[in-house]
């Protein structure tokens, strides 16, 4: 399918030979065309536009045709000369370059002396009549009252055809900011965006679109992004690009300095807490910051008009809170004494004795006997259970009398999260030849919890292991830039970025003396590092202790270099983006220090019946007795760590092309390649081959076929998979201004998503890390083995790593996971046709249809999935693959197993995963329409309205035919924003109050209101099942009216939803072992639709003509509207 585009782009590749591009360029420009009176070109008129902050000024040449451009302008405000022989000096001021900004500016001339001058007195122009792009800017304007704690990527919203958070809460950078924004159906993800800071990659490698060391919304001079994309300088995406230019100095001293605190006496209680009676949740959070910039000076150099810095700090902390509920032992239970606890049921509870389990001969549990008065004998105490149960907080509630799951020990959990964010910006003007700039950002994150509740903590209840770990971020981003005037017709930019992600996450345990806990040195001699193993007693309802490190350290290297040159009505520019990614993961995962479970299987008096009513039995009781469950991934051993490195290449050339006054062309073409993953060490699969012998011949099945193949082995290469170099992306576009105010602008173009930032997390195959599974009983945890516990864990010996050594025979009898070789890059096919107007008061109104098509999108498979017809045999037949496959993997034991594994595809294998197969698409139409106000007459708005429909294709089988039509994850119909400021005109000076004294101004006179309001529909949903297929194709089928299905129904009295959310008793079930015919999800069954408003008042008090102090008030859902979560859909559920 991608042939045809090798045509289109044969006549491009002599420019790409030639050129060494930008991924996305930051800065804006001025072109035009330079005319006299009778509308003839003026040829070599002298252009010189001035930054009117810093007064740096850049100076070109009009063609023979009369034509200039300026590229490379910072954005902000310039100020526009033309001077030529017999001409007087004509030149316009307020020219406002935003990010990106193609500014049309065609002036005429008039005749006289040069020494005269002539200024224009226009708006500068919001039109775009030089491009196609779609998108939106903030400008300080507009951050200034919007954003004070919020990272500015919450201003996403801006521009129609996104779905990002509706939130502009406290927050801050964080350390790194959620990318979480899908443009124009985002291939069904909200991730994969470019996301560029000061023209530099941000976006960390393989997290799903995290932006890092975005700066504090006071550093950021304008926020962009573009929704719809024909310059063919811009890629690697998804659909949409945003790019954030930080602030720079000016020949002016200038500084900020804020505060900024939120607690629960300001906030209001939630619906959901006044309908259960509880009260306001604690909350303390603050932030602060200064900034500080201007030019350098020092003893004997003055740096106005050449050398400016911007210093910008900000801290945020938020000190989240949670109460732990648990379920403690008490001091007699520490000892083994049980007697007086209740089972979970309110009966007294009943321990029963694993070692005096019996069965038949068939292996069928028999009986167990009881331990007396529900006491372990003080000879049966394990010294390792002693230690770890004494570590455990000593009941606080005591008027609780000890119950299985009922909690008698609270605490106040405190998780500060505290982030400081530093940046410093230097920019240099060398002459008329260069400009240089450089920016440092160091932003840093801890979340650091107070162990005040107990020591080695690694889960509490009902939280889990939520903020329980000391989660380390230090990253940091170097950007240094060149801009070069070769001649008044060549510029050039030269860009050098570097971008680390380093990541450290400790639990309490890990910061433990394992000799504490008793240890046998069977475990203590495989642990990775010394710590406290995880202990995992749940089922009780009481918290766990243990350890799990985590380091990930990832690099970014960035080389961008962009020309531009206008040739008569031609303006051609071409460059190259090539960066280097590298990421080393050691993520060894729970076991790597040891891994246990307690449950109450081994103290019951029947572990083959349910638990449902019992009242015998408890993990704390298994836990004394030194007896962990037999559990398939808990033991002792490690996930290998992976030291990964990808190559990216883009390279393009575009023309925009004025044709006619009236008519500009667009013209571009790119091309991209990015190399599949190669590990230092090579411990990757390549792939899983169907057709390599095993040369294994098992009776009653017959040779095995089918085995994993791995990179640099047996003649394959070091990357993990093949190299795909079809990637050209041809871009075309029309912009057409029949009137002054108008312009009707179209556009199509191809844009390659990135693999390195949505891969996931790719992890080694099992050969090269390993796990020694914990077997302590046989039979479900029935029969305990003799001598087998907590202090003889492992009798006989270890699983070692087999790397490469196995070959063929390597995770025979387990599952494989690997990327399917033959991968390309999703790419996404983008049109728009858009009419724009312009009306007086520096209003814009546009009205846009935005289609896309998203092709060869990722999926996964289970190639060993079973034929839909065999789902229901649920019979058992002797194993033939015992004493054939490894004795430790799980077909490789147990006498018999399940006949539909000898019918799936390979026998040998329990699943074989194929990930990242190119088989989905997705469809997205829309109807986008946007407004704008610049700021005039203390009002600026900027409003947007989406009607869409986004519709997914995915086969979501290789073995049953599904290949189901149905509406994406992000299918929203209906999204509306309101980003709003307006100076009231109360106070001295003012329409109302313009004679009020001094006093009565400083109180109710300057007040500026800040409003964004949110309206999405609501998220689609599907109501699901359980019947022993996979979800989805366990979905019940829809039946009754739709009406009666519909979820979002409200009571027409409180207007608040009806309980239940929807009708179960309206679907009809599947039966068991039946597929569903239903897709996974209906556009008309939707969650709530979410309505949200933030306000913000904000008061200018001035103290002297340099010195201003800001009073603000910020306010989350003002009106107090209620939003939603998505109900439970699950008719297996009880909650449903």
């Amino acid at each position: 399918m991608k042939n045809w585009r090798w045509t289109v782009a044969a006549a491009c590749l002599a420019v790409l030979a030639v050129a060494p591009v930008l991924a996305q360029e930051f800065r804006g420009s001025i072109l035009g065309r330079i005319t006299d009176p009778s509308g003839a070109v003026v040829p070599g008129a002298v252009v010189t536009v001035t930054n009117e902050e810093t007064n740096v000024a850049v100076e070109v040449r009009a063609n023979h045709e009369g034509n200039f451009n300026v590229p490379y302008l910072l954005p902000g405000r310039y100020r526009v000369s033309v001077t030529s022989p017999g001409f007087r000096t004509t030149e316009q001021r307020g020219v406002i370059v935003q990010i990106n900004d193609r500014i049309e500016l065609n002036l005429a001339l008039e005749v006289g002396a040069t020494a005269e001058s002539v200024v224009i007195k226009a708006e500068s122009p919001m039109l775009q009549t030089a491009s196609v792009d779609l998108g939106q800017v903030a400008d300080r304007s507009m951050l200034e009252p919007l954003l004070l704690t919020s990272t500015v990527l919450n201003l996403a919203n801006m521009a129609p055809g996104v779905v990002a958070s509706s939130s502009l809460s406290f927050g801050g950078t964080m350390g790194n900011a959620q990318n979480n924004i899908a443009v124009n159906g985002g291939n069904g993800t909200q991730a994969g965006n470019d996301v560029t800071i000061d023209g530099s990659p941000a976006l960390a490698p393989r997290q799903s679109g995290l932006a890092v060391g975005v700066p504090m919304s006071d550093a950021v001079q304008e926020f962009k992004i573009v929704t719809t994309m024909f310059d063919a300088s811009l890629g690697r995406s998804n659909g949409g690009a945003i790019s954030i230019t930080t602030r720079s100095g000016t020949n002016e001293f200038r500084g900020s300095a804020f505060y900024y605190t939120q607690n629960e006496a300001l906030n209001a209680n939630s619906w959901t807490n006044k309908r259960v009676g509880l009260p306001r949740p604690e909350v303390d959070m603050y932030a602060t910051g200064v900034t500080f910039g201007g030019p350098v000076l020092l003893p004997k150099y003055n740096g106005r008009n050449r050398t400016f810095f911007f210093f910008a700090y900000e801290r945020n902390r938020n000190d989240n809170r949670a109460a732990g509920l648990a379920f403690v032992p008490t001091a007699a239970m520490r000892q083994g004494d049980f007697s007086g606890v209740l089972a979970q049921t309110g009966a007294p509870l009943a321990i029963y004795d694993p070692l005096s389990t019996v069965v038949n001969a068939a292996g069928t549990f028999v009986s167990r006997a009881l331990f007396p008065n529900a006491i372990i004998p003080s000879a049966r105490l394990n010294p390792v259970g002693l230690a770890v149960i004494d570590k455990l907080p000593a009941p606080n509630l005591s008027d609780v009398r000890p119950q299985i799951n009922r909690p008698n020990w609270s605490a106040d959990m405190l998780f500060p999260q505290i982030t400081n964010n530093t940046s410093v910006r230097i920019d240099q003007s060398v002459g008329a030849k260069h400009r240089i700039f450089a920016r440092i950002a160091a932003p840093q994150y801890q979340q650091a919890p107070s162990p005040a509740y107990f020591v080695g903590a690694y889960s509490v209840p009902p939280n889990g292991t939520t903020n329980l770990n000391t989660d380390t971020r230090r990253h940091r981003a170097v950007t240094l830039d060149d801009t070069v005037l070769f001649t008044p017709t060549l510029v050039g930019s030269f860009r050098l970025g570097y971008t680390r992600i380093f990541t450290y996450n400790l639990m309490e345990g890990d910061k433990q003396n394992p000799a504490d806990l008793k240890l046998p040195q069977a475990i203590t001699s495989q642990q990775i590092a010394p710590a406290w193993p995880i202990f995992e007693i749940g089922v009780d309802g009481a918290p766990f202790i243990g350890s799990r490190p985590r380091l990930s350290v990832n690099d970014i290297w960035s080389f961008m270099n962009n020309f531009t040159k206008p040739t008569g009505g031609h303006n051609l520019r071409f460059g190259a983006d090539l960066r280097v990614t590298r990421w080393n993961e050691n993520n060894p995962g729970t076991q790597a220090n040891g891994h246990f479970v307690f449950n109450n299987t081994l103290t019951r008096s029947n572990p083959t019946q349910s638990t449902t009513g019992n009242t015998s039995g408890s993990a704390m009781a298994s836990l004394l007795l030194g007896m962990p469950a037999t559990s398939s991934n808990r033991g002792i051993g490690y996930t290998s760590p992976l030291t990964l490195q990808v190559h990216y290449g883009g390279f393009f050339f575009q023309d925009d092309w004025k044709a006619t006054r009236r008519l500009t062309l667009n013209l571009g073409l790119r091309y991209e390649i990015e190399t599949p993953p190669t590990e230092r060490f090579d411990r990757l699969l390549y792939s899983f081959d169907p057709n390599l012998e095993v040369g294994i011949t098992v009776p009653g099945v017959g040779p095995l076929k089918g085995a994993v193949r791995f990179v640099n082995d047996g003649g394959i290469g070091r990357r993990q998979g093949e190299l795909d170099k079809n990637n050209f992306g041809p871009r075309f576009g029309v912009a057409f201004s029949p009137g002054r105010n108008i312009a009707i602008r179209g556009g199509y173009g191809i844009f390659y998503s990135s693999a390195v930032n949505n891969i996931g997390t790719p992890s080694t195959d099992g050969a090269f890390g390993a796990l020694t599974q914990y077997v302590g009983a046989t039979g479900g945890d029935t029969l305990p083995i003799p001598g087998v516990n907590i202090s003889n864990p492992f009798p006989n010996g270890y699983v070692k790593p087999t790397g490469k050594s196995l070959g063929v025979a390597t995770d025979l009898g387990s599952a494989v996971t690997y990327l399917y070789p033959r991968r390309v890059l999703p790419y996404v096919q983008q049109w728009q046709f858009s009419l724009q107007k312009q009306f007086r008061g520096q209003i814009l109104g546009e009205a846009a249809y935005v289609g896309t098509h998203s092709v060869k999108l990722f999926e996964d498979f289970n190639l060993n999935e079973l034929p839909d017809n065999l789902l229901s045999n649920v019979t058992n037949v002797p194993n033939p693959f015992l004493g054939l496959l490894p004795p430790a993997s799980s077909l490789g034991q147990g006498s018999t197993v399940r006949a539909t594994q000898l019918s799936r595809r390979f026998p040998h294998f329990t699943n074989v995963n194929e990930q990242r197969d190119n088989t989905g698409r997705l469809l997205y139409h829309s109807l986008q329409m946007r407004a704008q106000k610049r700021f005039s007459r203390g009002l600026q708005l900027v409003a947007n309205y989406t009607n869409s429909k986004s519709m997914q294709y995915f086969q979501y089988s290789s073995v049953n035919v599904r290949k189901w039509r149905t509406v994406s994850p992000l299918d929203y119909p209906h999204i509306f924003n309101l980003f709003l400021t307006y100076q009231l005109p109360v106070g001295r000076g003012q329409a109302f109050g313009k004679n009020w004294g001094r006093a009565l101004d400083s109180a109710a006179g300057g007040w500026t209101l800040a409003f964004y309001t949110h309206y999405k529909s609501g998220d689609a949903l599907t109501a699901t099942d359980t019947n022993g297929t996979p979800i989805p194709t366990a979905n019940p089928v829809t039946s009754g009216s739709v009406k009666d299905r519909l979820g979002d129904r409200l009571d027409p009295v409180t207007r608040l939803p009806l309980n239940p959310f929807f009708r179960p008793d309206v679907w009809t079930r599947i039966p068991n072992f039946g597929v569903s015919p239903e897709p996974p999800r209906w556009s008309w069954f939707r969650g709530p639709s979410q309505w949200t408003q933030s306000a913000t008042m904000s008061k200018t008090i001035r103290v002297s003509e340099r010195f201003k102090v800001d009073l603000r008030m910020q306010a989350q859902s003002p009106f107090n509207k209620v939003v939603f979560n998505n109900p439970a859909t699950n008719l297996a559920s009880p909650a449903t």
